[in-house]
């Protein structure tokens, strides 16, 4: 509704302004009370179809009436052609030589029974119940973290207290580190929360609209709301659904580190996001096919390692010449007497051998290189391994 239908017309034309309560469809205006209450005594303008303005469906429908591209213009015709709302002034600039331009009353017959308009019912209802889905998902996010940072304090305490006095500074910086993770987290799902509730009330109000005039609107009415809307109408549903799939369920856990020996460490925070993919919408609604994936994202507390450990077990002959590490923290060790690579875990625990072409003097991953390489003395050879998040395994490429 624009600004100047907010008010009643026929006072607005005799230089006062009065809040607007009715709309008369025949008059095309908008009546206060007591313009209302003298329109109503004449009998001749007792069938003229009156609309509360009280409903938020009315105020939308109102909106929809007049042309975007010339404002205060009345939609009065429909433009097979190019299957839009056109004013006048619209076929003037654009639709002079289309030959399927009715108007609306003529395109409107039928409407309430159309298949159009019942896949445009079904498409609102799902839109309903999906942003009503994204709520649910994110008020519980946001209750579950309040939950689990509770926990994790807990945690903290009470592994704390099994430690010694040399231990509070770094408490301190990690309970700090628990606060910041959680307050990012919050604040950003208190951010969802406002759009996903933007969304909702726009769906409500187009749910107002649409039952508002299917009971008391004629076919023009809701033929120019349906048609108004249907453009839009399947690009958000597809964005909300796009929404619903992405949607994240974050966790925060504490995993406590061997303080005994390792004095240095509380342990870290570690923000997991599981996207909860499968959801799917059909006619009859949701359908929670889910299959969990977890994304870790490592928070390191600041501290200083010296680890010391025993390359070999069996007193083999070992010259560490080279040292990498993987994208996925494999450690790879290069021994100049052994045409294999040594590989180890996160923790310095023995892994497995990489046996390569030739014994190898050193190891090398190149940036923006998607293998790593060992290289040979007295050779101009390298050969390229692919050492992934989950394996390592030669490539069978030498130069």
């Amino acid at each position: 509704m624009t600004q100047s239908e907010k008010f009643c017309k026929p006072c607005s034309r005799s230089g006062s302004s009065s809040v607007a309560v009715k709309h008369c469809h025949d008059c095309e205006e908008t009546l206060c009370s007591d313009c209302f209450q003298v329109h109503d005594t004449f009998k001749p303008l007792l069938t003229h179809r009156i609309t509360d303005l009280g409903g938020t469906g009315a105020h939308a429908f109102l909106r929809s009436k007049f042309c975007i591209e010339h404002p205060g213009s009345k939609m009065e015709y429909y433009c097979t052609a190019h299957t839009c709302l056109c004013c006048k002034s619209c076929i003037e600039d654009g639709h002079r030589s289309c030959v399927k331009v009715n108007p609306i009353d003529v395109a409107s017959k039928g409407v309430k029974t159309s298949a159009e308009f019942n896949d445009f019912v079904k498409t609102i209802a799902i839109m309903k119940k999906t942003v009503f889905q994204l709520t649910e998902k994110t008020h519980q996010n946001k209750e579950d973290l309040n939950d689990n940072k509770a926990k994790i304090k807990k945690r903290i305490q009470k592994f704390k207290s099994n430690v010694l006095k040399r231990i509070d500074s770094i408490e301190i910086e990690l309970m700090a580190e628990v606060d910041s993770v959680f307050s990012n987290i919050i604040s950003e799902a208190e951010n969802e929360v406002n759009i996903i509730d933007q969304q909702a009330e726009h769906i409500n109000e187009m749910c107002n609209q649409y039952e508002y005039l299917e009971k008391n609107g004629t076919d023009s009415d809701l033929f120019v709301v349906l048609k108004s809307n249907s453009k839009n109408i399947a690009q958000n549903l597809e964005d909300l659904k796009v929404a619903l799939k992405s949607r994240a369920q974050t966790e925060v856990s504490f995993q406590k580190s061997n303080l005994i020996s390792e004095i240095n460490s509380l342990g870290t925070i570690t923000v997991d996001s599981i996207n909860e993919e499968g959801f799917y919408i059909n006619e009859t609604g949701f359908t929670a096919d889910t299959v969990s994936k977890r994304r870790q994202n490592y928070v390191p507390t600041r501290f200083k390692l010296d680890k010391t450990f025993l390359v070999s077990e069996n007193n083999a002959e070992i010259e560490i010449t080279g040292v990498g590490v993987t994208r996925n923290d494999r450690l790879i060790l290069c021994n100049k007497l052994s045409a294999k690579l040594m590989i180890y875990s996160s923790k310095i625990q023995y892994l497995s051998e990489l046996a390569l072409a030739g014994k190898t003097m050193g190891y090398n991953r190149p940036t923006g290189f998607g293998r790593s390489m060992g290289f040979y003395p007295g050779k101009k050879l390298y050969s390229a391994c692919r050492c992934g998040l989950h394996e390592c395994r030669p490539t069978n490429k030498s130069s």
